[in-house]
């Protein structure tokens, strides 16, 4: 957006308000808090100054918050109630306040960002694809405007899923569970490839449920002689912004990638999500995951420590897998 608006002609002014930790203020125009859960609408109902608006999917409308102007935004990210809420950054800890002392009957706690992101393996988000922008001749004038206050010039790749062409990893609106969202009955940006889309074959996305042994198997090289398997962070085992990794069938034939490994108390699993083709895709499905790089992490030196690449036995689940978020959606259709 920033860049079509300042290279389009158009008459509109677009200023960029980065994230915190880029921000060399230390201040933002805009706070962005997080309040989801089963209980989340209860606390909004109690902290907002008179009855909550009717607010549809990925919708938004104002709220009044310990005297503050808020905005709410629902996008449910989480797959259960809640809101996204945003407003100047003067009010932030007004706002926050509020939430906290109201939140005590309702228990709300505060989490942290690598707890954060475990949320969308249980919700089904894939939330940050490969920005399908690299390659293209079309869009060569947009890579070179880049910098690095923009997200696409910033990015790391790891996992064990490695490939020369970027293109490898891109993914149509299809093969991230996105394709119920694609409406070509009006003309748009990327119709044409779209349309020429629609009618191949697609992978799916499901959930990947790693065998609890070979988890194990991982985590027991730590403590023994001979060669390491790559560390297993709790509860998000990330090991770049953009991790991806080998999927196989029983028969080592390369089927689909994974996404956000990582660990949930509510499912007792260590899962990931996963896009895989449509033959392999039905749940109970016994597939393989390839923890580690394929080069033992030297291509990633020193960031990576050099480890054996582990085969993880996976089971095919639907996507999302948490109950509550599969009811949710239904309630959101």
């Amino acid at each position: 957006m920033q860049f079509n608006g300042e290279r389009g002609g158009f008459d509109v002014s677009v200023e960029l308000d980065p994230m915190w930790a880029l921000n060399k203020a230390r201040r933002r125009q805009l706070y962005r808090y997080q309040v989801e859960g089963p209980n989340a609408w209860q606390l909004l109902e109690r902290v907002n100054d008179g009855a909550l608006p009717d607010i549809r999917f990925f919708r938004s409308d104002l709220l009044r918050i310990g005297g503050c102007t808020v905005r709410g935004m629902r996008h449910s990210m989480g797959g259960v109630p809640g809101l996204e809420l945003s407003g100047p950054w003067e009010d932030r800890g007004h706002v926050k306040s509020a939430l906290l002392a109201a939140g005590r009957d309702f228990g709300l706690r505060q989490i942290g960002s690598i707890a954060y992101f475990t949320t969308v393996i249980e919700s089904g988000w894939w939330a940050v694809p490969v920005p399908a922008v690299y390659s293209s001749p079309a869009l060569r004038s947009y890579r070179e405007w880049l910098t690095l206050n923009h997200a696409a010039a910033r990015m790391s790749l790891g996992g064990s899923f490695y490939s020369p062409r970027i293109e490898d990893y891109y993914a149509t609106p299809w093969d991230i569970g996105h394709g119920h969202l694609v409406k070509l009955d009006h003309d748009h940006v990327g119709r044409a490839a779209l349309l020429r889309l629609a009618r191949e074959p697609h992978r799916r996305k499901v959930t990947l449920l790693w065998h609890p042994e070979d988890v194990l198997e991982v985590q027991r090289t730590l403590l023994q002689a001979g060669p390491l398997a790559a560390h297993l962070n709790f509860p998000l085992a990330a090991t770049a912004r953009l991790h991806y990794d080998k999927v196989l069938s029983p028969d080592d034939r390369v089927v689909g990638m994974a996404h956000y490994p990582g660990y949930s108390v509510n499912e007792r699993a260590m899962m990931s999500l996963g896009s895989v083709a449509e033959p392999f895709s039905e749940p109970g499905t016994e597939l393989v995951l390839l923890w580690g790089e394929d080069d033992g992490g030297a291509r990633s030196a020193p960031w990576i420590e050099p480890h054996v690449q582990m085969r993880i036995r996976a089971t095919v689940a639907p996507s999302p897998i948490s109950r509550s978020a599969q009811a949710y959606r239904k309630i959101l259709k």
